[in-house]
């Protein structure tokens, strides 16, 4: 199986996935732990922030489990 099919299987296996509008990224970190013990590992981060690209880094390289992905990208 491809990788993109595991990460299909996966999100449906899950169901929903978080949308996270991030200004800074301890707050990043503080909901992505919180996302990950209430057993939800997938997060969609907007791209309408300066700090979502650091964000997204942050959350996978703190949560390698987590399926993290990034939204709203206009250009």
């Amino acid at each position: 199986m491809s990788d993109s099919m595991k990460v299909k299987k996966r999100l449906g296996d899950l169901g929903v996935v978080s949308i996270l509008v991030i200004d800074n990224v301890d707050e990043a970190l503080h909901v992505g732990e919180a996302l990950m013990k209430g057993g939800l590992p997938s997060m969609e981060i907007t791209f309408r922030t300066e700090a979502a690209a650091n964000g997204i880094r942050k959350l996978v390289n703190s949560f390698p489990d987590a399926l993290v992905g990034a939204g709203t990208i206009l250009t």
